[in-house]
């Protein structure tokens, strides 16, 4: 059993988002406690059950997603009250963002299926959006106890340490990846892309937490990722870490309208290319003819 309720945070981390950045210092203070939170229900997990929902096909929420987006929500609006917030299971919602008003974005447990199987990889993710775009990204694996986090235009982080994308050749590559859960209809397409790339390079892995892949393509433990039917709050902190990591990120047809469209391709910027190529080369028919939201 896993029993470091009293951490979810090093002093090196504390003393370096004191100097990084006020908002993210302050907004870390309050995942802290949600982070802890998870981990003791995580903990508990035997003996007090999690209060399990489905929401749809292979969509599930618990009681502790709920209580994990309570206490982010509440605690942002305590010390941002002008800002407002776009959660998985509250706030307001994608159609009344004003584009260039800023807002937080919050999945408070990316990897719920995995959490509520006890499968010990999921991650909060928090980001603020401003102009349509993240500039503050925040992302805990809390198993493991690790802070990523990326300030716009000063550098992606870990615990306190900069990491950067780790551009290798093709063959030498480790792939992220998302499965198709309930829409399956380029389940096709995404079984070719696969096929070729596992014939190509080191392997792919699916994690069951795109926040989480995307925190591990900047920090290069990953060299890259894609997943198409993703949600604003799955991908919004983990765009800014990769790219402030040196990273490319991309929808599917090469621009910049990830959160609009819910797919994206990221890696280190050779990896991103092959990526790119692959996926619009199976892609194609689609990307010829469908310009929103898969």
């Amino acid at each position: 059993m896993i029993m470091t309720i009293h951490t979810t945070m090093t002093i090196e981390t504390e003393q370096h988002l004191a100097k990084l950045d006020p908002r993210l210092n302050a907004a870390a203070e309050i995942v802290r406690e949600a982070a802890r939170f998870i981990l003791e229900r995580h903990t508990q997990r035997k003996v007090r059950p999690l209060g399990i929902q489905v929401k749809g096909r292979n969509d599930l929420v618990t009681e502790v997603d709920k209580g994990s987006e309570s206490i982010i929500s509440e605690g942002l609006k305590k010390i941002f009250p002008e800002i407002p917030f776009l959660g998985e299971e509250f706030g307001i919602r994608p159609g009344e963002i004003l584009s260039k008003e800023p807002y937080w974005i919050l999945d408070p447990i990316d990897g719920t299926t995995n959490f509520s199987h006890g499968f010990p990889l999921f991650s909060v993710s928090l980001a603020l959006v401003e102009n349509g775009k993240p500039v503050i990204g925040l992302v805990v694996e809390i198993i493991r106890d690790e802070w990523f986090y990326a300030v716009s235009g000063k550098g992606s982080f870990l615990n306190g340490k900069p990491v950067k994308v780790a551009d290798v050749p093709f063959s030498q590559t480790l792939i992220g990846t998302g499965f198709p859960i309930a829409d399956f209809s380029h389940l096709k397409e995404f079984q070719q892309v696969l096929g070729e790339i596992i014939q190509q390079n080191h392997g792919a892995r699916r994690a069951g937490s795109a926040a989480t892949d995307l925190a591990y393509t900047a920090s290069g433990r990953f060299n890259g990722f894609f997943e198409l039917g993703l949600k604003p709050w799955d991908m919004a902190a983990g765009i800014l870490l990769v790219q402030e990591a040196g990273g490319i990120v991309t929808d599917y047809f090469g621009g910049n309208q990830m959160l609009e469209t819910g797919h994206l391709i990221s890696g280190a910027p050779a990896v991103h290319r092959k990526l790119f190529e692959i996926i619009s080369r199976h892609y194609e028919s689609f990307l010829k003819t469908n310009t929103g939201r898969i």
